[in-house]
């Protein structure tokens, strides 16, 4: 079965007028400019997240200690008290999380060999 075409009219001047289609559906196989039609349809690499930083492997590991705490339900004063706890540990303590940002660095280079983060600049996720 054919899909129905719903047509709009416009009109350029008083005399003429043309029709455009307004819900037609898109073709499963577009192509890209300069593709030719035999090469088979092009896909964007999959989106490979950045490998997180040692705030964020701290953050993560305090998020629910921080709620439990404070029983609130709210991730911005959660994330305000983080941010005063991480201000507040020692260089010696903050260690743990940079060596653990280190080897996980280093697991996601492995992982993606040449990746840059240029490759999702201007990306959405989704």
């Amino acid at each position: 079965m054919q899909p129905v075409v719903v047509l709009k009219r416009l009109e350029l001047d008083p005399n003429e007028s043309v029709l455009l289609p307004i819900n037609m559906p898109r073709s499963p196989n577009r192509t890209r400019k300069g593709q030719e039609d035999d090469d088979p349809p092009y896909e964007d690499p999959p989106y490979v997240k950045k490998p997180r930083n040692a705030f964020m492997i701290f953050i993560e590991k305090q998020r629910t200690i921080l709620l439990a705490e404070l029983g609130v339900n709210n991730i911005v004063v959660v994330s305000k008290e983080a941010a005063k706890r991480w201000k507040s540990l020692s260089k010696l303590e903050k260690e743990k999380y940079f060596e653990e940002a280190r080897a996980e660095a280093r697991l996601h280079a492995e992982k993606h060999p040449g990746w840059t983060t240029v490759e999702n600049y201007g990306k959405r996720r989704k």
